[in-house]
């Protein structure tokens, strides 16, 4: 997990409509890019993300030339991406790396709409 996270990124205050190609278009000069997570709550970005390279330099990089510049007409904020709280120190992974959290959060969910539309009489 460590290894992992030392080559993740968080890219915080990203504009309203931002997306996977996004990031990799602006974070690819750094390295190559391997992963790109937005998380979703009610169809809507949640104003950050997290860009994974196959190298922690390339990691390194992109912060150095990120941070607190301009993506998109918003100055962002580029940082390590640490393991939440909960997760330091007693295994668990970070919710970047949880298969169940990103299929529920990174994309809108299908039919969610039709789902939870009250039955008429």
């Amino acid at each position: 997990m460590a290894e992992r996270t030392k080559k993740t990124v968080y890219v915080g205050g990203l504009p309203d409509g931002a997306d996977a190609a996004m990031l990799v278009n602006a974070f690819t000069a750094f390295g190559e890019v391997v992963d790109v997570q937005i998380p979703q709550e009610d169809g809507n970005t949640r104003g950050f993300g997290f860009v994974t390279f196959s190298k922690p330099e390339e990691a390194e990089d992109a912060i150095d030339n990120m941070h607190l510049n301009e993506l998109a007409g918003r100055i962002i904020n580029v940082n390590l991406a640490r393991a939440p709280k909960a997760a330091i120190g007693n295994g668990n992974r970070p919710v970047w790396e949880d298969e169940e959290w990103i299929k529920e959060h990174a994309a809108p969910l299908e039919g969610a709409e039709a789902d939870e539309a009250p039955e008429g009489p």
